[in-house]
Formats: C-alpha cells, sequence, structure tokens
C-alpha cells in the first residue's frame, strides 16, 4: 500500500541529504543513484527494496514546466527521507533544464518552503 506524501511528512531531524552531482553549463544533470528520471512516464523513481518503488509525478504543461502533483513512498519505508530525496532530485532536475514547476502536492509545498532560496528560480509564477 502506498501512503501519499500530500498528508504525511517525514520526521523533523530525519537525515535527508541526498548526494547529487551539480549541474554546471558544460555537462547535462547528473542523477544520483538510485533515482531514475522518466520523462515519458512524467515520474522520478527510486527502486526500493522487496521489488517496491517511491516516486514523485508530474505531467507536462504548455510551454514545458511541469506541474509536480504527488509525493509516494510505501507505508513500510516512511520516515527515512526518501521523499525529501526524490524532492531533491526533481527540483534540482528542474533547476538544471530550466523546467519552471507548479507544485500540486502538499509535500513538495512544504519542502521547497523549508528551502525557499534555493529553489525560488524553479517555481512557475503567474
Amino acid at each position: 500500500m502506498l501512503r501519499s506524501m500530500a498528508r504525511i511528512l517525514p520526521p523533523l531531524g530525519c537525515p535527508v541529504r541526498a548526494e547529487v552531482t551539480r549541474p554546471c553549463h558544460s555537462r547535462p544533470f547528473q542523477f544520483p543513484s538510485g533515482v531514475e528520471h522518466s520523462p515519458e512516464m512524467g515520474e522520478f523513481v527510486m527502486r526500493l527494496e522487496q521489488g517496491k518503488e517511491a516516486f514523485i509525478r508530474y505531467e507536462k504543461l504548455d510551454g514545458g514546466g511541469w506541474n509536480l502533483y504527488t509525493t509516494q513512498v510505501p507505508d513500510e519505508f516512511a520516515g527515512r527521507g526518501i521523499a525529501a530525496k526524490l524532492a531533491e532530485v526533481a527540483l534540482d532536475a528542474a533547476l538544471a533544464d530550466n523546467v519552471k514547476v507548479t507544485l500540486s502536492c502538499s509535500y513538495l509545498e512544504h519542502y521547497v518552503a523549508k528551502n525557499p532560496e534555493r529553489y525560488r528560480n524553479v517555481l512557475h509564477t503567474d
């Protein structure tokens, strides 16, 4: 069973830092091991033990932006910083590709609110 991260937030103090290779203009964004981006499916996926997956899903918007609409982690993996790692990777990929995002997921809204300086340039403004 999947628990929607729109309702469940990881506990405070949980280790959430991901090793992300910072993009530069001369090379493409590189994803940390364990996180895959599938543009065709509109998702960032982390493969977990027991054949389970955690993911962020998005829809492509007119003009090339993304609407990040859900973050889900299986119940048995909740509280391990997985949602935060996925959020960091998805938002860093958007920054690297100059993609503007709309957040329709309350977990991602919370994550960006905790990191406003880092992600202020990625948010779509009307």
